[in-house]
């Protein structure tokens, strides 16, 4: 804690109060009387919760939400939202569900373990025992992003003894692609796969998985087509045959895991990144079974809880705002939750 407070961690409330240029100290219970008496003063609909992420707990979210509906409001949000809330958008828009299809436990087993934009053993340490156990049953760990990242390359996982002492491989091979141009670098994937095609029909296509579960091959296959090679290789930054060797890749295999984070969520055109990666995973029917999936993986640990929990103004604890979620959490809960739609923290803000 004093370490903590060293580098500027704030351990106690501080208020900046009219006219006055600076913060100053308030003990914890005249800063909660402050906040009761303001909040008892307002109608709901004029304050806001927000939780910031990395290390509050689900029961803290859990608090968090039912609190904020006990007391009125929806407005509600989280750090977590913001930087997930492509990954809902672009899978419900893609497959149907805007959540993770696979866990851990699909690691181990997979073909090919693809993380795309993300520093997974970083923002989520714990990963990385599950990326061991992957490995020791043969899965190739794929990283596209535009930085090396060193601690996707090598990793000391404390949990493993040989690790702590000596570390662990953890990057098979890494794509440096350009900042913006995963796009790009995936249609250079379907681009060689429809060309695979026209030498031998199922050689990268999944053509049972589609016709039973996709549509709008033809439009993707003909949006693809158009695309030269000059102008993939430029916009994504990464060789032809470089592009090729991955697409060969996950055609050869069975089942792959595409995983992903903040590296794809954070752009104007992020809601389509996702929907790419999905495309990837129907056309190899990468979906619906064990070892396979697709994943979006939070920039930190602890911060799943905020969606599953409803510490958000779109959802409620295991739901979202269907009449038989609100029936049941009002009966868990025992009182009557706010009807009307909560403001994301950007409303909120401006509303203030």
């Amino acid at each position: 804690s004093k370490e903590l407070r060293g580098l500027g961690r704030i351990p106690y409330p501080l208020i900046r109060r009219k006219g006055e240029n600076k913060f100053s100290r308030i003990n914890w219970e005249e800063a909660m009387d402050m906040i009761a008496a303001k909040m008892k003063q307002l109608n709901p609909r004029q304050y806001a919760f927000y939780l910031t992420s990395r290390g509050i707990t689900n029961e803290s979210y859990y608090v968090a939400g039912k609190v904020a509906r006990f007391l009125g409001t929806n407005h509600i949000d989280n750090a977590s939202r913001i930087c997930h809330s492509p990954s809902k958008t672009g899978l419900k828009r893609s497959i149907g569900v805007g959540a993770s299809t696979a866990n851990y436990q699909d690691w181990i087993g997979t073909d090919v373990l693809l993380f795309w934009g993300s520093v997974a053993s970083n923002s989520s340490p714990v990963s990385t025992k599950y990326m061991l156990a992957a490995k020791k049953k043969g899965t190739k760990i794929i990283v596209v992003n535009p930085y090396r990242e060193p601690a996707m390359d090598k990793y000391w996982i404390p949990s493993n003894a040989e690790s702590a002492l000596f570390g662990t491989k953890i990057a098979d091979d890494f794509y440096q692609v350009n900042i913006g141009g995963d796009i790009a670098f995936m249609h250079g994937i379907m681009k060689h796969w429809f060309d695979m095609e026209e030498g031998e029909v199922g050689s990268a296509i999944n053509h049972a998985f589609v016709r039973e579960h996709v549509n709008g091959l033809e439009e993707l296959k003909r949006k693809v087509g158009e695309q030269k090679w000059d102008a993939i290789v430029k916009s994504s930054g990464v060789p032809k045959d470089r592009i090729i060797e991955l697409a060969e890749l996950l055609a050869a295999s069975k089942n792959a895991v595409y995983a992903w984070a903040l590296g794809l969520t954070m752009h104007s055109f992020a809601t389509d990144n996702i929907s790419q990666v999905a495309n990837l995973a129907l056309l190899r029917g990468h979906l619906g079974r064990k070892h396979t999936g697709l994943m979006p993986f939070r920039g930190h640990s602890s911060v799943q809880g905020t969606s599953e929990m409803g510490a958000d103004p779109f959802v409620l604890p295991g739901g979202g705002w269907d009449e038989e979620n609100v029936k049941r959490i009002e009966n868990v809960w025992n009182f009557e939750v706010p009807k009307w739609q909560g403001d994301i923290v950007g409303v909120s803000l401006e509303n203030i």
